[in-house]
């Protein structure tokens, strides 16, 4: 195997691009032809997770909580 920037020729891998589109998001996974598409979804999941999870605590930090409204007793 031999590097040539920063790509490893000769394992057997490639970049697989996915496109979510219910998300509107695309992701580049690095796959080789012994994973199976239950391995592929999982690693696009765990992706995702992480990425929303980071999203989430982004928006967290940057949003104020939003008052709850008070309904008058009867």
């Amino acid at each position: 195997m031999t590097a040539t920037n920063g790509f490893i020729i000769g394992d057997g891998s490639w970049n697989l691009q996915v496109y979510v589109s219910d998300l509107q998001v695309e992701r580049t996974l690095r796959v080789k032809g012994d994973l199976h598409i239950g391995g592929v979804m999982l690693r696009l999941v765990e992706d995702l997770a992480f990425s929303g999870a980071e999203c989430t605590r982004k928006w967290r930090l940057n949003s104020k909580p939003k008052p709850i409204p008070t309904h008058p007793q009867h």
